[in-house]
Order: structure tokens, then C-alpha cells, then sequence
């Protein structure tokens, strides 16, 4: 909305108001014209700067806003939750780690597992928390562990962060063919991929 300074507006009509002992026509419109006139004038050209600033304004916001946001800045939702980018690579080595030899839905399976615990009252409520805590991850400190994660790996998690779960919120996992652990296997049964048992 364009507004007006009063005071300025006050001063260019008492500008243009007749000179005492000025001798005018009735006949002659003239001077009441450009009495008429120049307060309008004084008023178009206060809008015109007005405008001339919105558009200034507009102009630099847009071009700061292109300049300074970063066109991936919202590109996948890590972000978002206030993950760090060395949590999504301690994610991608746990990954590696566990689930190497299995399909690409079983290492995004591994990953959702992790980010299910994070939002469980039953676990840490961090990534490495989770990882990290005592008896979970029997890979924890092995070489692949220690090692750089490949981009399956890292590419695995992106999409767990994501929210891909292909689990549907498990929160365990074994490996079936190795583990007799009765207490996992009493467990509900969420879904089974490659040689992994997810449950509940």
C-alpha cells in the first residue's frame, strides 16, 4: 500500500496558494489550474518514488533469495530432522557392515530399523546412541564398521532418512540362518528379506 507524507503534501499546496495583492481574472482560469495542478503532481510524484522503491526492494529480495538459498537445500529430508551428515555416514557404515551382502530393500530395511529405535521410548534417541549402544550391533568396531561405506551403503540410508521403511517399523532384526536367540524369535515377524528376520 502506497502512503503519503502529509506534511509534504501540507507543504506543496500552501506552495501553490495566490500571493496576497496578486491580481488575478475571474475570466483567467489559469492560475487556478496550476493551483489545482500542483498538489496532484506533488502526489503522483511521491508515488512514483514509492513505486520505484517497492521495485527496488522486490528486485534485491529476489535476487538475494537466488543467490544465498542453495537449490538442494531441501532436497532430502535429513535436514529436516536435524540429522548431521557424519550420522547419515555412521548409518551408512552400520549398513555396510550388516548388511553388505544383502539386497538393496534389505540394507534400506537395516537403516529403517536404526531410525525406528531413534523414535522408539525403548532405545536412544539419536543414531549414535542407537548404534552404539551395548549388545545391539554385533558389527560395531569390525573393519567394515570402521571402513568407508560404498554408495549402496550410503545411498541405503539417504532412503531410510527419507522414510522409505520397508519393515513397517520393526525394531530388531537377525540374521535367521545363524541366530537361535528364543527370545528374537518369540517375537512378532514384521517381514523377512534376503537372511534377515524383521520383528516388532
Amino acid at each position: 500500500m502506497l502512503r503519503f507524507d502529509l506534511r509534504k503534501l501540507n507543504r506543496a499546496i500552501k506552495s501553490c496558494c495566490p500571493i496576497k495583492g496578486s491580481q488575478t481574472h475571474l475570466g483567467d482560469n489559469t492560475f487556478v489550474k496550476s493551483v489545482r495542478r500542483r498538489p496532484l503532481e506533488a502526489m503522483q510524484m511521491c508515488a512514483s518514488r514509492q513505486r520505484a522503491l517497492a521495485a527496488v526492494i522486490v528486485f534485491t529480495l529476489v535476487l538475494g533469495a537466488a543467490v544465498l538459498v542453495p537449490a538442494k537445500a531441501l532436497a532430502y529430508d535429513p535436514w529436516y530432522y536435524g540429522y548431521t551428515w557424519d550420522e547419515v555416514m555412521l548409518l551408512a557404515r552400520l549398513v555396510y557392515a550388516e548388511a553388505d551382502g544383502e539386497p538393496y530393500v534389505g540394507k534400506v530395511a537395516v537403516a529403517a530399523v536404526v531410525l525406528n529405535r531413534v523414535r522408539s521410548p525403548l532405545f536412544p534417541d539419536t543414531i549414535a546412541g542407537v548404534i552404539y549402544e551395548p549388545w545391539q550391533f554385533s558389527c560395531v568396531g569390525n573393519w567394515m564398521f570402521n571402513s568407508y561405506p560404498p554408495e549402496s551403503a550410503i545411498q541405503a540410508a539417504l532412503d531410510a532418512l527419507n522414510g522409505w521403511d520397508p519393515t513397517g517399523g520393526a525394531l530388531y532384526y537377525f540374521n535367521y540362518t545363524q541366530v537361535w536367540n528364543p527370545w528374537l524369535w518369540s517375537k512378532p515377524c514384521a517381514t523377512v528379506i534376503g537372511l534377515h528376520w524383521f520383528t516388532y
